[in-house]
């Protein structure tokens, strides 16, 4: 399939139809009307959605091959992560002219005017609930802590309120708009809110302190754009790529009026203050990423460390409790656990780990040097991970993706990845990282833009393909060899101002002080 990678790359004057009518394809459609006005959008394809995108004809597919002469356009910019399905689908109806568009950031898509009845009676709702922010009084003992992907209870938002109903004194309550997290986390113990409910609505009205360590709650949760509260952003992770403002190109940027500069800036909410782990990234990273001044930018560390440090009150709800279980057993029998911890790629819906592991050949090698090799996914929803038949593997096993890994974490003896900040949290342990950058060229030209040198922010040996993993594990925890211990504590103390367990100590002492 074509790529495109870049505006400039398409054909002059190319008149186009869009397939995909969701964010990304206006995200695209508004990358293009800024940089390429020369390129013609006809109109958007898509699967299963009509109506009207951008103020152009959305075409269900079925209906597009009746209706539009393939000389009517240019080409077909496929702008969705379904790309590989929607390609065969072009492919068998005999049509050659399309490409896919390198994903452009999400972000592009808030230019897109909304209209409407519902965009009216939403903006009067937000109005009326900021005159209600105002008036209503505001409880220094309430915190609404805001979990990822609708209220996942996982990362640095888990542990800090875990901290704080752990704390006498407080009443933390963890918010979601998911009925299953609900559910399950009112049978756990939490004081769990559902995003919706009237009684909701009060406890955000009159709480001081809301806690996030993402960026989709703005999505998620639209009323906390307009109340007016202390906000404060925990983030997920330290590594090497670029994040939030940061990923959007120089060139598109400077083409922006103030005014889209303005709509711009409030899908990157400002915060009262931004917790991340070292002066380093402070200033490197999370000053230009989320247009924030020094001085709200407090080096603290993240709350989940704490757990690598020493088990947590409460840190087994949301595991996989039957992995977690099963590998502490293995390490007292002297077993060797190895956590294979990928992240995804913002191209791809799926990683097909068939094409990187010889898995009757990998599970004989472990299981002759009795080692546990356990694959933990990235907790972006719709994603896959595809492993034929893995019952049949006795020493390879599969970690929920949305559950919790750091109680996991504590006890891995080698940490393998590719491009996920996950490492640097590993670092913690004084333990060896492997990295597995299999698909490093497609990575950074395709999927995902570096701020650092990969090489020179990753402590241990990088294995190209399965014959080098398996040399790295074996060295690491067969031979018991290492050799990377100085480059791993050159990296922790770029990464990390502490190492001591007490993040969310430092985190709370200095939220209360905001």
């Amino acid at each position: 399939m074509k790529i495109f990678k870049e505006a400039k790359q398409l054909p002059k004057n190319a008149k186009v139809f869009i397939y995909g009518a969701g964010t990304a394809g206006k995200a695209f459609f508004f990358y293009l009307k800024k940089l390429r006005p020369d390129v013609k959008v006809k109109g958007f394809i898509d699967t299963y959605k009509k109506g009207r995108c951008c103020g152009y004809r959305v075409y269900k597919f079925d209906v597009f091959l009746k209706k539009i002469e393939k000389t009517h356009y240019d080409l077909i910019l496929i702008a969705s992560m379904y790309y590989e399905a929607i390609g065969k689908a072009l492919s068998e109806k005999g049509i050659k002219k399309f490409a896919l568009v390198k994903g452009k950031n999400p972000a592009y898509s808030v230019f897109v005017e909304e209209r409407g009845v519902k965009t009216f009676l939403r903006n009067i709702s937000n109005l009326i609930v900021k005159f209600l922010s105002l008036i209503f009084p505001k409880s220094e003992k309430r915190f609404i802590v805001v979990g990822e992907y609708g209220g996942n209870f996982v990362g640095n938002s888990k542990y800090f309120y875990l901290y704080l109903k752990n704390r006498s004194g407080l009443n933390p309550c963890w918010l979601t708009n998911k009925k299953e997290y609900y559910d399950y986390l009112r049978k756990q113990g939490i004081n769990v809110i559902f995003y919706g409910k009237l009684k909701t609505f009060f406890l955000l009205l009159t709480s001081k302190y809301f806690i996030f360590d993402n960026r989709d709650w703005y999505r998620e949760y639209g009323l906390l754009n307009f109340l007016k509260t202390k906000k404060i952003q925990l983030w997920h992770g330290v590594g090497f790529k670029y994040i939030e403002l940061s990923l959007l190109s120089k060139e598109f940027l400077d083409k922006l009026t103030e005014k889209e500069w303005k709509k711009l800036s409030k899908r990157y909410p400002q915060y009262d203050l931004l917790i991340t782990t070292s002066e380093f990234y402070a200033e490197k990273v999370f000053a230009p990423a989320f247009n924030i001044p020094l001085e709200k930018i407090r080096p603290l560390g993240y709350p989940r460390n704490d757990a690598l440090y020493r088990e947590k009150k409460g840190e087994v709800i949301n595991t996989d409790a039957e992995i977690l279980k099963f590998s502490g057993n293995w390490k007292k029998k002297n077993g060797k656990i190895s956590l294979f911890a990928p992240t995804f790629r913002d191209l791809s819906i799926k990683i097909d780990f068939r094409k990187i592991f010889e898995y009757d050949k990998f599970n004989e090698f472990l299981k002759a040097n009795n080692i546990l090799f356990i694959i933990k996914g990235h907790s972006l929803p719709g994603l896959k991970y595809l492993v034929e038949n893995i019952d049949k593997y006795n020493n390879i096993l599969i970690y929920e993706s949305k559950k919790d890994v750091y109680p996991l974490l504590r006890i891995t003896d080698l940490l393998i990845t590719d491009y996920s900040s996950i490492y640097t949290d590993f670092l913690h342990t004084k333990r060896p990282v492997l990295f597995y950058p299999y698909d490093y060229d497609e990575y950074k030209e395709l999927h995902r833009r570096l701020q650092f040198d990969y090489n020179k922010m990753t402590p241990g040996p990088k294995a190209k393909d399965f014959n080098e993993l398996v040399f790295w594990i074996k060295h690491f925890l067969v031979e018991g060899k290492d050799g990377f211990e100085s480059e791993r504590e050159r990296i922790f103390n770029l990464a990390f101002k502490y190492g001591d367990g007490k993040s969310s100590e430092r985190v709370f002492r200095e939220i209360v002080k905001t």
